[in-house]
């Protein structure tokens, strides 16, 4: 996949081989290390980590739009249905008092009425 947009930053865990590589391929762009305890990379690993999970038993994607369609759902799905441990048991949605209890069918029928 041929990236079109040059990061400004990019944060990795403290592996020193990252720096290397970083620069060679990003010049100029700042690298951030974050070790695990200063929290800068936790979101980005629980997600990876979550993603992953998921596309395994999926066997990976077919095409650039099957991809395209499975992160759009799953945006859906983690911010309007997943209850998260650290919002007590809400969803991102309802945190931000912009759902009051989304389900799916919901989300599909306010989509169909557009």
């Amino acid at each position: 996949m041929e990236v079109s947009k040059k990061p400004e930053e990019i944060v990795s865990d403290g592996l020193k081989s990252y720096e290397k590589a970083i620069s060679q391929e990003f010049s100029g762009v700042i690298h951030i290390q974050s070790s695990l305890r200063e929290g800068l990379n936790n979101r980005a690993e629980r997600l990876f980590k979550e993603l992953k999970r998921r596309v395994k038993v999926m066997d990976g994607f077919k095409t650039q739009k099957g991809t395209e369609t499975f992160v759009e759902g799953y945006k859906i799905y983690y911010n309007f249905i997943k209850k998260h441990s650290s919002l007590n048991g809400q969803t991102p949605a309802q945190s931000a008092a912009l759902s009051e209890g989304c389900n799916w069918l919901e989300l599909i029928l306010r989509a169909s009425k557009r």
